[in-house]
């Protein structure tokens, strides 16, 4: 009976590994097209949704809907006749990347953004998109169904052309996938594809109209993509108040079951709840019986036995703003340092240009997970950054220098710039 019930609950936590992780169907159904609209001309590009629909945005570059800077509309586009206006809620040309409102829910679900930890060189990624090109083929309806494509991360890189940390990867991308997302190989959205390299090179015109030259851009190199790492995003959207969706434990658990059984997972969860809690108990009465009670008073496990190793923190490691311009905001941390600082082009956390206290490129905080703590560096900013001493039990830290850094553990608090600007180091559950 008790291997029965064993096998029953195996079988229902592997009903589905990894080859439902990756489900494209959901992926392609959570991306969508993007046109920017003028009087005598149309740009194309991608987006994709986040937040429940209460909440609903559209995340792409801002060089996709530069076009409503000149009085154009930004709109997604759905097949024939189906076309819903976006407003620009948040964009940035330095960082280019755009969140827009919808002015009607779109019936798409809704992503799920992973910034902890980072990807790395190797993992396989999904870009999901639409390049212009494939629009060469098929019915007009066909235009609002995305393609997709599959590569590795190369490398990951800080941008020059856009001030945000890259992944370079080498799924096909072309002109159209701009502003569309990359997934890792769980389904989560890992960046927003930003750039290919492209040379502008002058080509014949043999048409017989217009000038005999005209330029076209062609692939300075297979395979060689970028995108703009989500925890750029994510630091923006904590930032500005704007809901989504983070990886985490249970995202990820949800995710390895179809996406018919993602409502009914609660319920699964507690039918093995009770499944191992009946198996545990039948195991002890069995236990006892074969004793006979002779033994009745030693405990398998004693109470002062040492564990083999200690806990570790359990959450996404995050950096809390406690007093000033982020108060009450939470940020996540990885391996990848986040910058505070007035620069908007190498920033995550970004104070007022009118702060002088605040240097443009302060300080750093990330952390370690080799030895398990938050690292804290000062960028030889003129005020220094503070770690502030617990309960007046140890003094103040200053750190002033470049790489003057400190190790930090969870609830450690620090200044910037002034006793203003106070944030405090932690984890948030999973």
């Amino acid at each position: 009976m008790i291997r029965r019930s064993l096998a029953w609950a195996a079988l229902a936590i592997g009903l589905s590994g990894p080859a439902w992780a990756a489900d494209i169907d959901t992926m392609m159904r959570s991306t969508v097209r993007i046109f920017c609209l003028e009087k005598k001309s149309l740009s194309t590009g991608t987006g994709f949704i986040i937040g429940d629909p209460e909440n609903q945005h559209v995340v792409s570059n801002h060089h996709v809907i530069s076009c409503t800077e000149d009085g154009g509309r930004a709109v997604v586009f759905l097949g024939r006749g189906k076309i819903i206006e976006l407003e620009t809620v948040w964009s940035s040309e330095l960082k280019d990347m755009a969140v827009m409102k919808p002015e009607k829910v779109i019936d798409r679900p809704q992503v799920v953004l992973r910034d902890v930890p980072p990807v790395k060189v190797g993992d396989v990624v999904h870009v999901i998109g639409f390049p212009g090109a494939a629009d060469s083929q098929g019915e007009q309806s066909d235009r609002a169904i995305p393609t997709h494509t599959q590569g590795t991360v190369g490398r990951l890189v800080s941008g020059r052309d856009v001030a945000n940390r890259l992944i370079q990867h080498s799924a096909p991308t072309n002109p159209g996938n701009s502003g569309g997302p990359v997934f890792n190989a769980d389904g989560e959205v890992v960046g927003i594809n930003v750039l290919k390299a492209l040379a502008a090179v002058p080509t014949a015109n043999t048409s017989g109209e217009g000038p005999a030259l005209k330029i076209q851009r062609v692939p300075l190199g297979e395979g060689i993509a970028y995108a703009i790492e989500i925890s750029e995003l994510t630091a923006i959207l904590d930032h500005q108040g704007i809901p989504f969706q983070r990886a985490s434990t249970w995202t990820r658990f949800v995710g390895m079951f179809p996406p018919a059984m993602h409502a009914a997972v609660p319920w699964i969860l507690v039918g093995l709840g009770l499944t191992v809690v009946l198996v545990a108990a039948g195991g002890t009465a069995i236990l006892v019986m074969r004793r006979g009670g002779a033994n009745a008073g030693q405990a398998a496990v004693g109470p002062n036995r040492p564990q083999a190793n200690a806990a570790r923190p359990v959450g996404t490691p995050v950096l809390r703003g406690i007093r000033g311009n982020f108060s009450g905001q939470t940020f996540s941390l990885s391996d990848s340092p986040t910058i505070l600082g007035r620069d908007p082009r190498s920033a995550s956390i970004i104070f007022p240009a009118d702060d002088q206290r605040i240097s443009r490129r302060h300080c750093q905080v990330w952390f370690d997970r080799g030895a398990n703590s938050f690292v804290l560096e000062d960028c030889g900013s003129t005020n220094g950054t503070v770690l502030l001493g617990e309960g007046g039990r140890d003094r103040d830290d200053l750190l002033q220098g470049a790489a003057d850094r400190r190790r930090l553990m969870a609830r450690q608090r620090f200044s910037v710039g002034s006793a203003d600007n106070i944030f405090e180091v932690g984890f948030a559950e999973s």
